[in-house]
């Protein structure tokens, strides 16, 4: 017979059990859905919109701390926006590559194993369309109904990029490092279009400065994700259909020492132009990521011998972080 309990501080064991059942599957689901929007490249997307923001635009403007101090509220639909879209894109492409993930990392599969399909199809649905709906707000409030157009068409972009093009395009690691230039272009936008500048050159000073960080965050993102596939092909974890796949795992390596080259060659040649005078500040982020870089080469090419790629993924990250973060010096220089 089930003992009774008279006492509020009593509890009942049964109770306790169920309770602590509900928490640890409601963790797994959290677990699940922050897995599936991938949140730690969600968080760097947010963060890069407000640095271009509160960094780029800010430090240029000729009124700092007015632009600081008023309030956009056409900002922050945008990056909620962005980043509704971007886990919306992400949620999708798992949908549609749930067969080749359980070939090639079966392990790292959530679709019809931790989620249902017809959740993540619902899932998918609700962030494209609260994404759409914050872009337009965006758009309205921002006195640019007409940018809404941009909205959805990334939205259906994105869903048709996953159910299509995923499958069909091999270079499609482009298109995917594309987003964050997309993301930094989108923030230049709204800010073009808003901001009532007396000087047309300054204008073009914030357009060269935004176009030069998002060419870096375009080249270092693709170089993380060529690495990724790189380390998946020597691990037996690639599919036939990725781009360092089509190419060989030898021209592969190469083009990665290429665009680490290229990169390192971009931030030598344009990045003492665009930061004058601060040559000092300029000269001291340039040197931290050129060494990371020169470091990455160096790493590349042991694990091509090794197949250890870790190290030379953590690096590139590094060199990224930095790079994103030298734009808020132009706001306190």
């Amino acid at each position: 017979m089930r003992p009774r309990y008279h006492r509020t501080g009593d509890a009942d064991p049964g109770k306790m059990d169920e309770r602590f059942g509900l928490s640890l599957v409601k963790k797994k689901i959290m677990r699940t859905f922050f897995r599936l929007i991938r949140w730690q490249t969600l968080l760097f997307l947010i963060l890069t919109q407000f640095l271009v923001k509160y960094g780029i635009v800010a430090g240029l403007v000729p009124d700092r701390v007015l632009f600081l101090t008023t309030s956009d509220p056409s900002f922050i639909f945008l990056v909620i926006s962005t980043a509704l879209l971007a886990a919306a894109g992400f949620v999708i492409n798992d949908y549609f590559d749930v067969k080749n993930d359980l070939l090639v990392k079966p392990e790292r599969v959530m679709v019809d194993v931790k989620i249902s399909r017809n959740k993540v199809i619902l899932l998918h649905t609700l962030l494209n369309v609260l994404g759409v709906i914050c872009g337009i707000t965006a758009s309205i409030l921002a006195g640019n109904p007409w940018f809404s157009f941009i909205f959805v068409a990334l939205s259906l972009f994105l869903f048709y990029y996953s159910a299509r093009l995923h499958h069909r395009v091999v270079g499609s690691v482009f298109l995917i490092a594309m987003f964050p230039l997309i993301a930094i272009g989108l923030v230049w936008l709204f800010e073009f279009s808003t901001l009532q500048l007396p000087m047309e050159y300054l204008h073009l000073k914030i357009a060269r400065v935004v176009a030069f960080y998002a060419f870096f965050s375009f080249i270092s993102v693709l170089l993380i994700l060529l690495v990724k596939q790189l380390d998946y092909l020597h691990n037996g974890m690639e599919d036939d259909r990725s781009f360092i796949a089509s190419i060989g795992k030898s021209k592969g390596q190469l083009l990665i020492f290429i665009l680490i080259f290229l990169c390192a060659g971009l931030l030598l040649s344009v990045a003492p132009l665009l930061f004058y005078p601060t040559y000092k500040v300029t000269l001291t982020v340039l040197a931290m990521v050129l060494i990371l870089l020169g470091y990455a080469m160096f790493e590349l090419s042991v694990a091509f011998r090794e197949g250890n790629y870790s190290r030379v993924s953590f690096l590139l990250k590094v060199a990224v972080l930095i790079g994103v973060l030298s734009m808020f010096m132009l706001n306190i220089l």
